[in-house]
Protein backbone atom coordinates (compact mmCIF):
# COMPACT_ATOMS: atom_id res chain seq x y z
CA UNK A 1 0.00 0.00 0.00
CA UNK A 2 1.28 3.41 -0.74
CA UNK A 3 -1.37 5.15 1.32
CA UNK A 4 -4.02 7.16 0.44
CA UNK A 5 -5.92 10.57 1.33
CA UNK A 6 -6.99 11.24 5.30
CA UNK A 7 -9.09 14.24 6.59
CA UNK A 8 -9.58 14.44 10.13
CA UNK A 9 -11.62 17.49 12.01
CA UNK A 10 -11.24 18.09 16.06
CA UNK A 11 -13.04 19.94 17.95
CA UNK A 12 -11.64 20.00 21.78
CA UNK A 13 -12.62 21.61 25.22
CA UNK A 14 -10.18 22.40 27.72
CA UNK A 15 -11.80 21.50 31.14
CA UNK A 16 -9.06 21.78 33.29
CA UNK A 17 -5.52 23.80 32.50
CA UNK A 18 -4.09 20.04 31.78
CA UNK A 19 -6.98 18.17 30.20
CA UNK A 20 -9.68 18.51 26.95
CA UNK A 21 -11.85 16.71 26.23
CA UNK A 22 -12.81 16.04 22.64
CA UNK A 23 -14.31 14.31 19.19
CA UNK A 24 -12.15 13.90 15.97
CA UNK A 25 -14.47 12.88 12.77
CA UNK A 26 -12.26 11.47 10.25
CA UNK A 27 -12.25 9.18 7.53
CA UNK A 28 -9.56 8.06 4.36
CA UNK A 29 -9.62 6.00 1.40
CA UNK A 30 -6.33 3.53 0.34
CA UNK A 31 -5.97 1.01 -2.39
CA UNK A 32 -3.84 -2.52 -1.63
CA UNK A 33 -2.30 -4.66 -3.84
CA UNK A 34 -2.79 -8.67 -2.23
CA UNK A 35 -1.18 -11.45 -4.11
CA UNK A 36 -3.46 -13.99 -6.03
CA UNK A 37 -6.41 -11.07 -5.52
CA UNK A 38 -7.76 -7.86 -7.28
CA UNK A 39 -6.91 -4.91 -6.13
CA UNK A 40 -8.78 -4.00 -2.77
CA UNK A 41 -9.95 -0.73 -2.21
CA UNK A 42 -11.00 0.21 1.81
CA UNK A 43 -12.32 3.16 3.38
CA UNK A 44 -13.13 4.26 6.74
CA UNK A 45 -14.66 6.83 8.82
CA UNK A 46 -16.02 7.59 12.31
CA UNK A 47 -15.94 9.60 15.26
CA UNK A 48 -14.23 9.03 17.86
CA UNK A 49 -14.25 10.45 21.85
CA UNK A 50 -11.70 10.51 23.88
CA UNK A 51 -9.57 12.73 26.60
CA UNK A 52 -6.30 14.29 25.68
CA UNK A 53 -3.52 15.39 28.55
CA UNK A 54 -1.76 18.40 27.83
CA UNK A 55 1.35 19.98 28.78
CA UNK A 56 3.28 23.11 28.22
CA UNK A 57 6.70 23.94 27.16
CA UNK A 58 8.03 27.31 26.64
CA UNK A 59 9.62 26.95 23.11
CA UNK A 60 8.35 28.85 20.23
CA UNK A 61 6.51 32.52 19.68
CA UNK A 62 4.01 31.65 22.01
CA UNK A 63 4.78 28.34 23.75
CA UNK A 64 4.28 24.69 22.66
CA UNK A 65 1.43 22.66 24.13
CA UNK A 66 2.58 18.56 24.23
CA UNK A 67 -0.64 15.87 24.52
CA UNK A 68 -1.37 12.76 24.63
CA UNK A 69 -4.47 10.80 24.58
CA UNK A 70 -6.95 8.18 24.44
CA UNK A 71 -10.08 7.94 22.22
CA UNK A 72 -12.73 5.91 21.17
CA UNK A 73 -15.70 5.72 18.97
CA UNK A 74 -18.04 4.17 16.33
CA UNK A 75 -16.48 3.14 12.39
CA UNK A 76 -17.85 2.40 9.54
CA UNK A 77 -15.32 0.12 7.35
CA UNK A 78 -15.84 -0.93 3.51
CA UNK A 79 -13.91 -2.85 1.78
CA UNK A 80 -14.27 -3.93 -2.04
CA UNK A 81 -12.00 -6.13 -4.52
CA UNK A 82 -11.85 -4.59 -8.07
CA UNK A 83 -14.83 -5.84 -9.92
CA UNK A 84 -16.81 -7.35 -6.85
CA UNK A 85 -19.42 -5.77 -4.03
CA UNK A 86 -18.56 -4.12 -1.66
CA UNK A 87 -18.70 -5.24 2.30
CA UNK A 88 -19.68 -3.30 5.06
CA UNK A 89 -18.60 -3.57 8.72
CA UNK A 90 -19.25 -1.46 11.64
CA UNK A 91 -17.08 -1.85 15.28
CA UNK A 92 -15.83 0.16 17.79
CA UNK A 93 -12.18 1.90 17.05
CA UNK A 94 -9.72 2.40 19.90
CA UNK A 95 -6.73 5.28 19.15
CA UNK A 96 -3.79 6.78 21.27
CA UNK A 97 -2.11 10.08 20.54
CA UNK A 98 0.82 11.57 20.64
CA UNK A 99 1.92 15.29 19.46
CA UNK A 100 2.37 19.13 20.20
CA UNK A 101 1.22 22.25 19.00
CA UNK A 102 3.99 25.41 18.19
CA UNK A 103 1.47 28.38 18.66
CA UNK A 104 2.44 30.98 16.70
CA UNK A 105 -0.27 33.54 17.98
CA UNK A 106 -2.26 32.61 21.25
CA UNK A 107 -4.99 31.68 19.20
CA UNK A 108 -3.68 29.84 16.30
CA UNK A 109 -0.78 27.24 15.88
CA UNK A 110 0.73 23.95 13.79
CA UNK A 111 -0.23 20.69 15.63
CA UNK A 112 1.72 17.88 14.44
CA UNK A 113 0.14 14.47 15.36
CA UNK A 114 0.88 10.42 15.78
CA UNK A 115 -2.28 8.34 16.11
CA UNK A 116 -2.54 5.03 16.33
CA UNK A 117 -6.27 3.38 15.64
CA UNK A 118 -7.32 -0.14 16.27
CA UNK A 119 -10.67 -1.19 14.19
CA UNK A 120 -11.70 -3.68 12.38
CA UNK A 121 -13.30 -4.14 8.87
CA UNK A 122 -14.17 -7.54 7.01
CA UNK A 123 -12.67 -8.64 3.67
CA UNK A 124 -15.26 -10.37 0.75
CA UNK A 125 -18.09 -11.85 1.44
CA UNK A 126 -18.81 -13.68 4.67
CA UNK A 127 -19.03 -16.90 3.57
CA UNK A 128 -15.38 -16.61 1.66
CA UNK A 129 -13.16 -16.24 5.28
CA UNK A 130 -11.11 -14.14 3.63
CA UNK A 131 -10.47 -12.62 6.61
CA UNK A 132 -10.56 -8.91 8.54
CA UNK A 133 -8.40 -5.76 7.85
CA UNK A 134 -7.49 -3.00 10.70
CA UNK A 135 -9.37 0.03 9.42
CA UNK A 136 -7.39 2.08 11.73
CA UNK A 137 -4.03 2.43 11.09
CA UNK A 138 -1.26 4.48 12.06
CA UNK A 139 -1.08 7.87 10.87
CA UNK A 140 0.99 11.25 11.17
CA UNK A 141 -0.53 14.40 10.26
CA UNK A 142 0.59 18.06 10.28
CA UNK A 143 -2.31 20.60 10.40
CA UNK A 144 -3.90 23.87 11.77
CA UNK A 145 -4.58 24.64 15.53
CA UNK A 146 -7.63 27.56 16.36
CA UNK A 147 -7.97 28.51 20.21
CA UNK A 148 -10.87 30.25 21.26
CA UNK A 149 -9.70 32.95 23.46
CA UNK A 150 -10.93 32.27 27.08
CA UNK A 151 -13.90 34.04 27.92
CA UNK A 152 -13.17 36.64 30.53
CA UNK A 153 -14.84 36.29 34.16
CA UNK A 154 -18.64 38.00 34.40
CA UNK A 155 -18.51 40.61 36.20
CA UNK A 156 -20.61 40.56 39.75
CA UNK A 157 -23.38 43.36 39.53
CA UNK A 158 -23.62 45.09 42.98
CA UNK A 159 -27.15 44.18 44.71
Amino acid sequence: SRGGPLGVATSAYGIREVVEIGIDLFGYLERLQLTGQPRLTTAAYGALLGLRFRGWLDLGPEGTVPFMGILSGPVLASAVFEGGSARETFSQGTAIAVGATLRFTPSWGLSAEYRLVFARGGVGRPDERLGSFNAGGSWFSLGVNYTFPRDPSPSRAPF
